[in-house]
């Protein structure tokens, strides 16, 4: 019994924990690059509606006005932000802004509450993969370890407090799991509509729920022993009602194919198969340990995920085994189903592209993390039932202990932070900003893309003002301008913003401040210069 209490106490302790690691510090993390086109679809306006209005560096305006395109106060109504994500960005579908633009207009469009909402949402996940561990394991014990798993995984925590869909994305894919399952079971035909909803509203959050999706397929065929049975049917039938209801926004993706290509061409570029695998295990870590190390680290910095990336894999390789060897067919079947079906594609279509970098953005391996995560709750849960009142409980108890440990360590670590991985390129933007600050009147010159001069704004005082000719990231058939510019207040101190990863046209730009001084390196990041101060000659 009282082993049964320190179980409860460690159960609620990491949900405790994890709720209020997802809602601390919301606002003073760096907006990252993304986020800031969250709010511009929350306050209705589109990137190329922007960047019009600036076109020609030949006025100086205050960063307040900047401001307004990401406030809801421009009147702008839910059609103007379904029509700016259709025209510039159709691979994001509407649900998750429409929903922002709602609770926007209610709780205002701070960062903060900005944030708050995918926080509030990423709560959903927890109860609905204790109902997901029901349905396939029928233990409750597992479905409360796969809890404290998602409640402390630091990876859940950076979703969670952050501007984005990929938290309701998660909780659709679970949503979608459970009542797949519970259709699946005799005298549950009603909850075939529950799952073509769920999986509707999953491809209104996020269009790569065709993966997951054709996991749930091969599931449903198989446990169905390659027979059109009724569960077939009623998979297809609810199947082809989702995607009827998805069929509207599918026809504005074809229509917009063209601009889908040229707004998501970064997962062409480039890398070494060593440097994707590298990116798969990081991922994978993160799930349950994460310092931030990133690409560039010295060895003593990578020595902490080098002692926990054996340990978790070989815990993970064990949870596979133990899964397939303990627990029946339509079980570890669901799983590998889940995860293959989630990486695979993704993994091969850059294999085959000699090294597209897809599969190195960890989102969209979240349906996968599901069910590693539940696998190893599995795992953990069944040890602590089987091995009740022996010394072998102990060893689980104490990996347990230690996962929820890494888990506290890295949210502790993170919160503490202004900047993270996930937050990259924009993670020094508020220090920049505080840069800028300093002076009492500051004029800063940029012409880089809307997004990174959106993060920037968030953290300038109102006194600073801005001379920009902002490019457009999500138009890229918008004509660069021919622009000769002249440095407009010559009283207080002159800054030049432009990250060194965008492109940079506007040679006259370059040419007019050369003219008027020398510019001075003030912030690097990731070696390239970011920010310069303009000395002028005397």
């Amino acid at each position: 019994m009282r082993r049964q209490h320190i179980l409860t106490l460690a159960i609620a302790t990491a949900v405790i924990l994890g709720t209020f690691f997802r809602f601390f510090a919301l606002d003073k993390k760096a907006y990252w690059f993304d986020e800031t086109f969250t709010s511009l679809r929350i306050a209705g306006f589109t990137d190329r509606e922007v960047v019009e209005k600036y076109r020609g560096i030949d006025r100086v305006v205050p960063a307040s006005e900047l401001k307004e395109f990401q406030s809801t106060q421009s009147g702008r109504t839910i059609m103007d932000t379904v029509k700016g994500l259709a025209v510039e960005e159709p691979q994001n579908p509407p649900l998750y802004y429409v929903a922002a633009k709602l609770w926007a207009d209610v709780a205002g469009s701070s960062v903060y509450s900005t944030r708050l909402l995918p926080a509030i949402l990423s709560l959903l996940v927890l109860p609905l993969a204790y109902w997901l561990c029901l349905e396939l394991f029928g233990s409750a014990l597992v479905g409360w370890i796969a809890v404290s798993l998602m409640a402390l995984s630091p990876f859940y925590v950076l979703l969670a407090q952050t501007a984005r869909p990929q938290s309701f994305w998660t909780v659709t894919i679970i949503f979608t799991a459970a009542a797949l399952l519970r259709a699946m079971r005799p005298g549950r035909h009603s909850f075939w509509l529950v799952y073509a909803l769920g999986l509707a509203a999953s491809f209104y959050t996020f269009v790569l729920s065709g993966l997951f999706l054709v996991g749930f397929g091969l599931y449903v065929i198989i446990q169905e022993g390659f027979r059109l049975t009724k569960n077939v049917v009623s998979f297809s039938v609810s199947t082809a009602a989702a995607l009827l209801a998805f069929a509207p926004w599918l026809i504005i993706l074809y229509q917009s194919r063209l601009n889908v290509l040229a707004t998501t061409s970064w997962v062409d570029s480039k890398i070494t198969l060593f440097e994707l695998l590298q990116s798969w295990l990081v991922g994978f870590v993160r799930l349950f340990f994460d310092i931030n190390n990133q690409s560039g680290d010295s060895f003593v910095q990578l020595l902490p995920f080098l002692a926990v990336l054996p340990l978790l894999l070989v815990l993970f390789g064990y949870s596979v085994y133990f899964l397939c060897r303990d627990s029946p067919r339509r079980v570890w079947t669901f799983v590998f189903c889940l995860i293959g079906a989630s990486i695979v594609p993704l993994v091969l279509v850059d294999i085959w592209k000699g090294g597209g970098r897809m599969s190195a953005a960890n989102r969209y391996f979240i349906p996968a993390y599901v069910g590693i995560q539940i696998s190893l709750a599995y795992l953990l849960g069944t040890k602590l039932m089987k091995d009740a009142g022996t010394a072998r409980q102990s060893v689980w108890q104490g990996i347990g202990v230690l996962i929820g440990l890494l888990g506290i360590v890295s949210c502790v670590i993170s919160s503490r932070t202004v900047s993270w991985w996930n937050k990259d390129p924009e993670g020094m933007n508020l220090e920049i900003a505080s840069i800028i600050n300093r002076s009492e009147k500051a004029l800063v010159i940029s012409d880089g893309w809307m997004g990174h001069l959106f993060s920037l704004n968030v953290g300038l005082n109102d006194r600073v003002n801005l001379q920009i000719e902002p490019l457009c990231y999500v138009c890229s058939n918008f004509n660069v301008a021919s622009v000769e510019p002249v440095i407009m207040d010559n009283s207080g101190e002159v800054f030049y913003f432009h990250p060194g990863w965008e492109p940079s046209p506007y040679k006259d730009l370059i040419k007019a401040l050369a003219l008027a001084g020398n510019l001075q390196p003030i912030t690097r990041q990731h070696g390239r210069v970011v920010l310069w101060k303009l000395i002028r000659q005397k």
